[in-house]
């Protein structure tokens, strides 16, 4: 993936430590999957919009608010995605079973441990009203990992927690509401053109599957 050979490039450049987690890790990745990224190393946090622009503009930019541990989620134009992490330590379980070193400076040591110890991160990139971005963050994910043959309750308990916390009057069972859902978000809410754009060729993508989604 194009991305993934920017990142590594950037990383060799500024000595980061560059890990790489989920599907693309093990090899089993499609067009749906997203790039689950740890980086490690000194002021990586000071670089995070220029590694946010190494695929352009991000057209959604998020954190899960819910979430003590702040993971920036990137989604481009194309429907490329990552969910960026910045840690100073990383536990031995994810190094051992759920990461893949993709490159290590030589003179970096990388810190394990019992738990991982997460950095806060943050970007210009993203929006004052934080949780309307996770919303929609986690209604184009819930498309992503429906299209990828994902399970998706999680995602759908997640959705309905965000409803939930802005006192809006939605709940989704299924994929077959969401359609709905993101319509009645876009007439409340600004959502750029550019996002509607994405999510409706993904929902186009859903119908596809689901005969019954008018």
């Amino acid at each position: 993936m194009e991305l993934l050979d920017k990142l590594k490039e950037y990383c060799i450049e500024k000595s980061f430590a560059l890990l790489l987690g989920g599907s693309f890790s093990k090899g089993t990745q499609n067009k749906y999957s997203d790039l689950d990224i740890v980086l490690m190393g000194k002021n990586v946090e000071g670089s995070i919009d220029e590694i946010v622009q190494l695929h352009g503009e991000p057209i959604i930019t998020a954190i899960d608010v819910q979430k003590k541990v702040k993971t920036l989620y990137i989604v481009y134009k194309d429907g490329i995605y990552m969910d960026l992490e910045v840690r100073e330590s990383i536990s031995n379980e994810d190094v051992e079973n759920n990461f893949k070193l993709l490159y290590k400076p030589n003179n970096y040591v990388i810190a394990k441990g019992d738990m991982n110890v997460c950095k806060e991160v943050n970007s210009k990139y993203l929006s004052k009203d934080l949780e309307l971005q996770a919303l929609i963050y986690f209604m184009f994910k819930l498309l992503m990992k429906y299209l990828a043959g994902k399970d998706i309750s999680g995602l759908v308990n997640k959705i309905n927690n965000y409803f939930n916390d802005m006192k809006i009057e939605i709940n989704i069972n299924d994929i077959k509401d969401l359609p709905n859902a993101f319509l009645w978000l876009c007439n409340k809410y600004y959502v750029s053109y550019e996002v509607k754009n994405l999510m409706n060729t993904l929902l186009d993508n859903c119908k596809e599957e689901l005969k019954y989604i008018k």
